[in-house]
């Protein structure tokens, strides 16, 4: 029996990583499903479980995993649903990260393929669970230059919209990315892979991370836009359309052109030192020499300002709606479960 290839994919949204989910999808041994974002959100419900050694609590959260699966009208969901009784028996450590490897193994089990790809927000936070759960999974960490990130993520409702603090959120990104990554190099569990290469010379790098996760590379790989799947999720919500189409091989140092020059100094006085050492050349970077804290405070207001502005798009992605419904729904069992981790105190 062959053993079940795991490959996870950790990086900042934005950067890429949706476009080389597609691209690993198209291997003939490798299915890679849109990323429900389990442990972002269900990791915040594990006090409320109980104890996931006991059976009945195990199957409370294996039903919520399940649930964020099959959300109707969201481009995250999956086109199997998989039932609870299906899950459990494929669950074989009782912690979060064994519901969510299992999710993906009955996946692959369906599709009859011996690999299958990880793409979840926020992986940086739970790589060493996964790791731990499944030590002999492989981990790719995606970056890309943290300035055409942040162009990126002025579009995008659920994060900070003033650069500052975008700046902020991408450095502290990577750090967890990087330490994750050094940690598992180590174990020659991690791979480096630049947007900017991804893009540039696509099939060299994909070749090198065929042969990073032991699978042949399969030149169909880079024509993944031709693949249904693709050109379905390129139609289900904006920040997918390029799914659709060729790889655009000059998609990278857009900043020059949608940042200002104070905007791009700010964003290296922040985060400067991690662009360079991902090897991304700083420009402009004596404009903005320091940062006060009456301007850090015009900073916040401003970026609170602008996120609220954006979250009013959600409410017209029914999508989003659905989904926000189901995470709510989630979230008020809180009161219902009454499970404590440990026994309670007495004080007199």
């Amino acid at each position: 029996m062959n053993i079940m290839k795991r490959i996870f994919i950790m990086s900042s949204e934005r950067s890429g990583s949706n476009l080389l989910r597609r691209i690993l999808a198209m291997h003939s041994s490798i299915v890679a499903p849109p990323p429900p974002h389990i442990w972002r959100h269900l990791s915040y419900q594990l006090p409320y479980y109980g104890l996931l050694s006991d059976v009945d609590n195990l199957k409370k959260a294996a039903i919520d995993a399940i649930s964020m699966t099959q959300v109707s009208s969201s481009h995250l969901l999956w086109k199997h649903k998989i039932s609870v009784d299906e899950l459990m028996p494929h669950i074989k450590t009782p912690n979060l990260s064994g519901i969510i490897a299992a999710l993906y193994d009955v996946y692959a089990f369906r599709e009859s393929a011996p690999a299958w790809v990880c793409k979840e927000n926020n992986l940086f936070d739970c790589a060493f669970q996964a790791r731990a759960v499944l030590p002999d999974a492989k981990f790719i960490y995606l970056c890309r230059d943290g300035r055409d990130v942040a162009c990126s993520i002025k579009n995008v409702p659920s994060h900070d919209q003033h650069i500052f603090h975008i700046a902020h959120e991408w450095r502290n990104e990577q750090q967890k990315c990087i330490l994750a990554f050094q940690e598992l190099l180590a174990q020659n569990a991690a791979i480096l892979v630049r947007y900017e290469d991804l893009i540039s010379n696509p099939a060299a790098e994909t070749q090198r991370i065929c042969e990073f996760v032991s699978l042949p590379y399969e030149p169909t790989m880079i024509d993944f836009h031709h693949d249904q799947d693709s050109k379905d999720e390129s139609l289900k919500t904006t920040y997918w359309k390029n799914l659709g189409k060729p790889i655009i091989k000059h998609n990278s140092a857009k900043f020059y052109k949608e940042l200002t020059k104070r905007e791009i100094s700010l964003f290296q006085l922040v985060a400067g030192d991690i662009l360079e050492s991902l090897g991304y050349p700083l420009v402009n970077e004596k404009k903005v020499r320091s940062v006060g804290l009456l301007q850090k405070l015009l900073f916040s207001v401003q970026n609170r300002i602008y996120k609220r502005i954006q979250r009013m798009r959600l409410k017209k992605d029914a999508g989003s709606v659905e989904r926000g419904k189901v995470l709510k729904e989630i979230k008020s069992r809180q009161n219902k479960i009454k499970m404590p981790l440990a026994p309670p105190i007495t004080y007199k």
